[in-house]
């Protein structure tokens, strides 16, 4: 039961996680669009966007790992519920 639960908060990690990413991603790719295009850089919005991209990637090891232990619970639950 409890693997089943970290299975599903698992698949709502990860979501939260891509969906946070996604726009920091696609401005920094918009901006060195820019950039290649007219050759001007804007130094404090590069810092914001990498600020941006760090703090999310910070965390980004929270989904992965509560999806192992949620596999893991599954494979035990199995083993306890086959004796």
């Amino acid at each position: 039961m409890i693997g089943i639960a970290l299975a599903l908060l698992s698949g709502a990690g990860l979501q939260e996680f891509y969906n946070r990413i996604r726009t920091p991603l696609v401005e920094l790719d918009s901006y060195w669009t820019a950039v290649s295009l007219t050759g001007v850089r804007d130094e404090s919005k590069e810092t914001r966007l990498n600020e941006r991209i760090n703090r999310i990637n910070r965390l980004a090891f929270i989904p992965p790992t509560i999806g192992w232990i949620s596999g893991i619970l599954f494979i035990l639950g199995s083993i306890l519920l086959a004796f």
